[in-house]
């Protein structure tokens, strides 16, 4: 499946949409600054995924949250979808692939092939039709990864080079990006639930401020041992985030992953657009920092 970039003109709206919506809220959370002191976090962990960002070896860096929350946030009644009146979330949980960034695995499979040889259309049997890819995000490592390449197509090409070649794949999703910076500075607690690898998610983290910045929590399949939608990865979540499904609003573009965090408890909303998200938020009476 391929995945492209969101128009301007969908960013332009999201940017005015983003402007309305927060003139119309009467408060808004508590900001981050206050969260990090209650919490431990703040600075230490834009330091640490900066850290990520400008590592240059290739290393998997731990990406779980370093300042874990004290204490589990008070329970709330679980929403419903069918009420209408739906209470504001606690956390905001969001997949990584085509909800933050875009990706094209043929691009990959392209950029590959100048290394591997062959041609695209066997890189991606080996990739995707053989299950090399889930291997990947389900936690293989880097280096058997690599070797498992260089073995199908009688290759030499060295681990960086066929690294960047599989990673440099992504775009960042423009129109995302002001309602992300607004529900950050407005002290929302944000987190990362996604089916990723370690060259992906580095690549991102390096390519991406925002990816590397405004998110607290991190929960990826390869770091994880499951891929979504095996609700054992949703359990990893809820650990991490120290909260109840039911006050975590979860946003992915896949159906069957939005169907079973529901099915666990989580409010999951299904990713088509910003101007979609942007109306889930204002059911949710979600602030903004205006």
């Amino acid at each position: 499946m391929l995945f492209h970039s969101g128009s301007e003109c969908e960013s332009a709206y999201a940017v005015n949409f983003v402007s309305q919506f927060g003139r119309d809220k009467m408060s808004c959370h508590a900001s981050r600054a206050t969260r990090s002191r209650q919490t431990g976090c703040g600075q230490g962990d834009v330091r640490y995924h900066s850290a990520i960002g400008s590592n240059s070896q290739g290393a998997v860096v731990p990406t779980h949250s370093i300042c874990p929350l004290q204490q589990m946030r008070t329970a709330m009644p679980a929403r419903t979808h069918q009420s209408g009146m739906l209470e504001p979330p606690e956390f905001l949980l969001f997949d990584l692939g085509n909800v933050l960034v875009h990706f094209d695995h043929r691009v990959a499979c392209q950029q590959l092939q100048a290394l591997l040889g062959g041609d695209e259309q066997q890189i991606w049997e080996v990739l995707f039709e053989r299950g090399l890819e889930r291997e990947y995000e389900s936690g293989m490592p880097a280096e058997a990864f690599c070797q498992r390449l260089r073995e199908a197509f009688s290759s030499e090409a060295s681990d960086r080079m066929l690294l960047e070649a599989h990673a440099d794949i992504f775009t960042l999703s423009q129109s995302m990006v002001p309602l992300v910076n607004q529900l950050s500075a407005a002290g929302h607690a944000l987190g990362i639930l996604s089916n990723t690898c370690s060259s992906h998610w580095q690549h991102c983290c390096r390519k991406f401020r925002l990816v590397r910045t405004l998110f607290e929590t991190t929960v990826l399949s390869f770091e994880v041992g499951a891929m979504k939608p095996d609700p054992a990865i949703f359990h990893k979540a809820v650990e991490r985030v120290g909260v109840a499904p039911a006050r975590i609003l979860f946003v992915d573009d896949l159906q069957q992953n939005v169907e079973i965090a529901r099915a666990m408890g989580f409010d999951a909303i299904l990713y088509s657009s910003a101007r979609e998200f942007c109306r889930e938020l204002m059911a949710r009476q979600v602030s903004l920092n205006f």
